[in-house]
């Protein structure tokens, strides 16, 4: 009796129908759907505060810099020869300050496997920048871009090796108002470059053959007295953008719609060290791979609306897409005596 009266009990308990599940289903998918998008902007704040962390070390590293080399990180290692001292060779494949800031940024190792006297272009450096200690600095990447092993791989604009090499999401400013040959003056016309970061100095000896004469004397430039515009008021450094379908894609012939290496530049127009200020337009859609009229890109993110820039003085400034042209010019150059108002 006992016995059947247990069977009887144990017969009548229910379990959850198939409404009841599907309900509960449900309710959890709306949860999740709810919270998602709270998850998401959550871990995208995290990323943006790290890709900001970053270029305030950017910052340090070249005060640190200006410190110990009394001056201005160079844009580039850049002989200049020719008879008005201004013209340079095409394809001169040349260290760039990204790797003059290497020993500023706990890299010094990595500085040391770098020839810096010779050619960007060369054997050693070719097989140094395109390693994977090279390739995988955190340093250079945003994490809201990309991270780990990262470099670009193909042929360059103007040779095969002008954009090989580990990449990165940061770029030195870069302003030249020379309108006629502005491709040339990017890198070797320093007299009409404006922004604050510019060629080296050079010994006038390694002028007559840069293309087979180490590099053996240089120093910079500019010093930071000489930005007469206000440190607090002038970019050095920003996030540069690329189209997330364009990543690690080096290059379609002249440096437009390409991600190339941070390491070396050539002397045509190729833009994977240095941007050029109100010459681009501020992009901030990872899936906007429209460029400008030439196929180019210029300072940008992914972060909604807001690109980073690093000031003259260290400080790290977001500055919204929707910027005033005309300020974000005057941010561009480092004397232009204009006011730059609120930004």
């Amino acid at each position: 009796m006992l016995r059947n009266l247990t069977s009887r009990r144990d017969s009548q308990i229910k379990g959850f129908t198939l409404i009841e599940l599907l309900v509960v289903i449900a309710i959890i998918a709306i949860l999740i759907a709810l919270l998602l998008p709270a998850v998401q902007q959550a871990r995208e704040a995290a990323r943006r505060s790290q890709c900001k962390n970053q270029l305030k070390q950017l910052g340090v590293a070249f005060h640190n810099f200006h410190d110990t080399r009394a001056g201005i990180v160079p844009l580039n290692l850049h002989p200049e020869v020719g008879t008005d001292g201004e013209d340079g060779p095409d394809d001169l494949h040349t260290t760039t300050w990204a790797v003059l800031l290497l020993p500023f940024l706990d890299q010094a190792p990595l500085y040391k496997t770098f020839q810096v006297e010779e050619l960007m272009s060369s054997a050693k450096n070719v097989a140094v920048r395109t390693s994977d200690q090279a390739s995988s600095l955190a340093m250079w990447k945003c994490p809201s871009v990309r991270t780990g092993t990262s470099r670009a791989t193909g042929g360059g604009g103007g040779g095969s090796a002008d954009g090989t090499g580990g990449n990165g999401d940061y770029a030195a400013m870069m302003w030249t108002d020379d309108d006629g040959e502005w491709w040339r003056a990017h890198y070797q016309r320093h007299r009409s470059q404006r922004s604050a970061i510019r060629s080296a100095v050079f010994s006038p000896r390694i002028l007559t053959n840069p293309t087979t004469t180490p590099i053996r004397s240089w120093k910079p430039r500019d010093t930071l007295s000489k930005i007469s515009d206000g440190s607090s008021n002038t970019i050095f450094f920003g996030e540069k953008f690329t189209p997330e379908s364009l990543l690690n894609v080096c290059c379609d012939g002249g440096g437009g719609g390409s991600d190339g290496s941070l390491y070396g530049i050539s002397s045509g127009w190729n833009e994977f060290s240095a941007m050029r200020s109100g010459r681009r337009v501020l992009r901030t859609n990872p899936n906007d791979a429209s460029g400008d009229a030439n196929g180019t890109y210029g300072f940008g993110s992914w972060h909604k609306g807001l690109i980073h820039f690093v000031m003259g003085d260290g400080a790290v400034r977001g500055i919204n897409q929707t910027i005033n042209r005309t300020v974000y010019d005057n941010l561009g150059r480092r004397n232009d005596g204009n006011p730059v108002g609120e930004f």
